[in-house]
């Protein structure tokens, strides 16, 4: 949770959101700069939830969505579950929901851009954590 909420290190490990500009509070505006094969995007987002895992029994979630004109046509929903589990280690799901009247455009476009940028992220994150252990 604590490398999700550091935006300003994100370009330290992040190959898909290589600069997240604003504060992790629900309410707050980000700035994001996504990368896409060879291009760059920058894309306007409001915090709806961060809330840290606190015991195994909680899970964390953070979250954001689109914000702008396009919202009207397509909008972006992005939520993150961690679940500090007891053997130290944790669990970790990330969900992109779209809607919105021009979804199969959006999927078509930046389907296949966003979900290899997920996953790259993903394994960017489990990684940078995991050299992070003591």
């Amino acid at each position: 949770y604590g490398t999700l909420a550091d935006f300003a290190r994100y370009p330290q490990w992040n190959p898909w959101i290589v600069a997240l500009i604003g504060e992790p509070v629900v309410g707050g505006e980000l700035r994001a700069t996504v990368k896409t094969g060879d291009s760059y995007r920058t894309v306007q987002h409001r915090m709806l939830h961060a809330v840290q895992p606190i015991q195994t029994t909680q899970a964390g979630t953070f979250a954001w969505c689109d914000i702008g004109w396009f919202t009207v046509f397509a909008r972006g929903k992005r939520v993150r579950h961690i679940q500090d589990l007891a053997d130290g280690h944790c669990q970790y799901r990330c969900e992109l929901r779209i809607d919105g009247p021009l979804v199969a455009l959006v999927k078509w476009l930046y389907g296949k851009g966003m979900r290899e940028g997920m996953a790259a992220e993903a394994d960017a994150l489990k990684q940078h954590c995991e050299q992070r252990q003591p």
